[in-house]
């Protein structure tokens, strides 16, 4: 494969609430979910736009939304393009119009909302329903964290779009969920109990969390899976996390991860690097 190849555009997709047909995280389209092909997950997958990415892939171009990750390969650092290079390029048959072997995606970056629990001060409107909740109430708030209208889409709550990402779930070595807080969202919640439901307990899960939940149902599910990991949205301890992340109590923070850690095949932790 050429030099400038990504795997990203040929396996992944970002599906988040309120964001159209961005490619994955670090690539720099402004996008948000207006029309039909945005919210039919298997009209955008074979959309011209995914297949215009393909195509300058494959033709060792480099995409103008793509610069993040070349610049910081140009930097000597270690790219999202070079991740999933390693995770798939090995058994990838490459497809302009189906982007892979299985015709539809099978790497998954899902985030459905920003439903949280948390008013976290570094945070803003877009990834916590309670400062969206806030700034709505005081527009005084919105000069610092954001217009709080969010509009969230109904894109993951559709029945015929988790069924096509999950299509060929058993081919995936990554389902991250993020938010929000995912642990908490019950489009997370159902796609895990597909997953269950197709005994695909082998299916690679990845939760960044900030380790509030210790609900049993929540819990239960993921044991059942073999290869879980978390990314611990934690930045200090004791009183110093409780102001940065309120309403949060780090008893409960400190409970949590302990039991998410005895689950986890991997557990780091994830800060904001920040004044507090």
């Amino acid at each position: 494969m050429n030099s400038k190849f990504c795997a990203a555009p040929f396996v992944h997709m970002y599906v988040h609430s309120n964001e159209g047909e961005r490619i994955c995280c670090m690539s720099t389209e402004e996008t948000y979910v207006t029309d039909d092909t945005e919210l039919n997950l298997q009209k955008r997958w074979t959309s011209d736009y995914y297949k215009n990415i393909r195509t300058q892939f494959l033709n060792n171009e480099e995409p103008e939304i793509c610069d993040k990750c070349f610049s910081l390969e140009r930097a000597g650092g270690t790219s999202d393009r070079m991740r999933f290079n390693n995770l798939y390029l090995e058994d990838l048959m490459p497809n302009v119009d189906t982007g892979n072997q299985y015709d539809a995606p099978f790497d998954l970056d899902i985030r459905p909302g920003n439903l949280c629990n948390l008013r976290c001060r570094m945070c803003g409107p877009v990834s916590s329903s309670q400062l969206q909740k806030e700034t709505q109430e005081n527009k005084s708030l919105s000069v610092i964290l954001g217009n709080g209208n969010i509009t969230t889409s109904d894109v993951l709550s559709r029945d015929e779009n988790i069924e096509y990402i999950l299509k060929h779930a058993e081919q995936s070595k990554r389902i991250k969920f993020l938010g929000g807080e995912p642990t908490i969202m019950p489009e997370v919640d159902k796609i895990l109990d597909i997953l269950i439901e197709r005994e695909l307990f082998e299916t690679p899960l990845h939760f960044t969390t900030n380790c509030t939940n210790g609900n049993k149902r929540f819990i239960d599910k993921i044991r059942k899976f073999k290869k879980v990991s978390f990314n611990y949205s934690v930045d200090g301890t004791g009183k110093v996390v409780e102001y940065i992340r309120d309403p949060v109590k780090f008893k409960s923070i400190n409970t949590n991860i302990q039991i998410y850690h005895d689950i986890a095949e991997h557990g780091q932790i994830s800060f904001a690097y920040q004044a507090y």
